[in-house]
């Protein structure tokens, strides 16, 4: 049985080393499933969902891709604000999001999310910063678009999954912006009574 050695291309037996095999697995896996998701969306099972549960985890979830970036996730857990959704796309629109943020950031560096209810406009407001590379304001325009990415290996079918789901489940998302600096993602739903 031939043994692989791992080095920074290409192995010594030629192979593609696994880890860079499994990122490209998973990055072909999301954009088929983007692409399912545009052409034929699953139907919504609306219930009224713990956003501070969603929050963790999804905070949970992205942990392992965050320190393999060398990024922090900074989130503090939170009243068990209600809205009235579907978790499983929630969960998908929010780590679209936050993986959106880690690979923003090139060397180090922290995602801070918050969670607060603004009981005045009876909202729940979910705000995702990270100090990454930043957009310009024409990228900014761009963003939710179909098959627009600032990424190199992007399909730019992710934020507009996001932003769709968002507005379905009647939120609004707003991206602020600027050249290494970072960017702010701010999300808004309903706030609901359990």
């Amino acid at each position: 049985m031939r043994k692989v050695y791992q080095s920074a291309g290409k192995d010594t037996c030629g192979y593609i080393p696994f880890m860079i095999l499994m990122e490209e697995l998973d990055r072909t896996n999301s954009i088929i499933t983007n692409y399912l998701k545009v052409a034929k969306p699953e139907p919504f099972q609306l219930a009224i969902v713990s956003m501070d549960d969603v929050m963790n985890d999804c905070v949970q979830l992205m942990r392992p891709l965050a320190s393999y970036s060398n990024v922090i996730i900074d989130y503090e857990n939170k009243e068990p604000f209600y809205v009235n959704g579907d978790e499983a796309h929630l969960k998908q629109a929010i780590m679209n999001v936050i993986k959106n943020g880690i690979e923003s950031i090139s060397n180090q560096g922290t995602i801070k999310i918050d969670l607060n209810a603004d009981h005045f406009k009876n909202a729940v407001e979910i705000s995702i910063k990270d100090n990454g590379k930043g957009m310009t304001p024409e990228q900014l325009k761009q963003i939710g678009l179909p098959f627009y990415t600032t990424k190199t290996k992007g399909t730019g079918l992710g934020s507009m999954v996001t932003n769709k789901i968002i507005r379905e489940l009647n939120g609004s998302i707003e991206y602020v912006s600027e050249i290494n600096k970072g960017t702010t993602v701010k999300i808004v739903f309903p706030l609901r009574n359990k």
